[in-house]
């Protein structure tokens, strides 16, 4: 049986009104790049935006997985097996994967400041093919997540180093967070705490992210 995920009875419901908040956030700063895209014309704004849409539709299916596909496992637990879902499942669990990876892969190769397009494709498509074609689906979703994060992390560190804005401080511990949260949902198919640990933590992320975005409108 191959677990996805455990859940707290008693966090569920909770989680899904967070994924929903994340969806609301991260659709709110793709908005934002794509509005600065349209002044600007800058490439980088554009697929900013692309990559917070596709991380927002990431979070919009895993609410609808948690909705609709949890099976119960005890007393104290729900769980989602993959072996236990139904065709529409499936695609709405690998949509899941595929639009949150596509959307990490995509901020990850803005922090590389190249312009190729195959490079880009390279990125995206890589990470993705990993996970759908690797025997543990979850622990290779979480780690190559992770991964994506922590170059992403790398890059909004070295650029507060250089130019110490209040904005990017906000941003880059934003990152923080969210890199420490996706290492915690790494033991989330053994421990139900590392649920809950990574949705309190992945809270905390997108709330710097959302300040920083703020303050730069603001400036």
């Amino acid at each position: 049986m191959m677990e996805f995920y455990l859940v707290p009875r008693w966090f569920f419901g909770f989680d899904i009104a967070l994924e929903m908040l994340f969806a609301f956030i991260t659709f709110f700063v793709a908005a934002y790049a794509l509005y600065m895209y349209r002044i600007s014309a800058e490439r980088d704004c554009k697929l900013l935006g692309f990559g917070f849409i596709s991380i927002a539709l990431s979070y919009v299916t895993w609410g609808i997985l948690n909705f609709f596909l949890l099976t119960s496992l005890d007393n104290s637990n729900r769980v989602l097996v993959i072996e236990n879902l139904n065709i529409l499942g499936f695609f709405v669990l690998y949509g899941h994967i595929i639009f949150m990876l596509a959307g990490l892969a995509t901020l990850a190769y803005l922090t590389f400041k190249t312009r190729s397009y195959r490079v880009y494709s390279l990125f995206v498509s890589l990470p993705i093919i990993m996970v759908i074609f690797s025997k543990n689906a979850a622990l290779s979703f979480y780690f190559v997540s992770a991964l994506l994060l922590f170059y992403i992390t790398l890059h909004y560190m070295i650029k507060y180093s250089s130019r110490k804005r209040q904005t990017t401080l906000f941003v880059l511990i934003g990152f923080i967070f969210l890199l420490i949260g996706a290492v915690g949902f790494t033991f989330a198919t053994l421990f139900n705490g590392s649920y809950v640990a990574g949705h309190m933590l992945q809270l905390l992320g997108y709330l710097f992210i959302l300040i920083g975005f703020i303050k730069t409108v603001r400036a």
